[in-house]
């Protein structure tokens, strides 16, 4: 599974051909650095030259690097959820946790270079911040569709959690060698989804269920 940066028009709302055009310059341009050197190190000079922009372009649409940085991170969470949602692994009544492993997988091997030039930034707490955040409004999109299918607050909870928590899973098996076959991490994540977790990502506990056990 490619990372496709042409999606930026479709999953960050902008219909400007020449906004996402530049964008998707300066988030290669972007990588293209961090493969040489630290975040901190990279300029504005620098990613204007490796994206063959202009400074005054650059800050029309950002005007500290580090919104650039905070951008992409965000635009890569809501490319992973845009994907697990068109690929059915995450719809309104269910959550495969296997094929989502998988997914997680594919998209790293796939994507080799990139991901191993990102990974420390993927790994940082801001970056799983941006995908709760981005995780939790997908969980109230489906709630609004079927407001009475859910519970309205564990439903939101459970599936930042579970994402998330799926993702640091992962990322770990990654950092810590891989010392096992990706397949038996995927079955364990199928296992660590719990059936009371299954069913509140499903819709088949709601806020009734919940009052009638207490």
């Amino acid at each position: 599974m490619r990372i496709d940066f042409t999606k930026y028009d479709r999953l960050i709302h902008s219909a400007d051909g020449r906004v996402v055009k530049t964008k998707i310059a300066l988030f290669r341009a972007l990588i293209s650095l961090l493969e040489e050197k630290d975040f901190k190190y990279i300029t504005v000079t620098d990613l204007c030259k490796a994206a063959m922009i202009n400074r005054k372009t650059f800050y029309v649409h950002y005007g500290l690097t580090r919104e650039l940085y905070d951008d992409m991170m965000h635009w890569i969470a809501c490319w992973i959820l845009d994907e697990i949602v068109s690929e059915k692994i995450f719809t309104e009544d269910r959550f495969d946790s296997y094929a989502y492993v998988m997914f997680l997988f594919h998209t790293v091997e796939d994507n080799k270079k990139e991901t191993d030039i990102l990974f420390p930034y993927l790994r940082s707490g801001g970056f799983q911040g941006v995908l709760g955040v981005e995780t939790g409004r997908l969980a109230f999109r489906f709630m609004r569709k079927f407001p009475k299918r859910y519970h309205q607050q564990l439903y939101p909870m459970t599936t930042v959690f579970v994402l998330n928590g799926l993702m640091t899973c992962f990322m770990d098996w990654i950092e810590l060698g891989r010392q096992f076959p990706v397949e038996e991490l995927a079955e364990l994540s199928r296992e660590m989804y719990t059936v009371p977790l299954g069913n509140i990502l499903s819709g088949a506990q709601t806020d009734t269920d919940i009052q009638e056990v207490q």
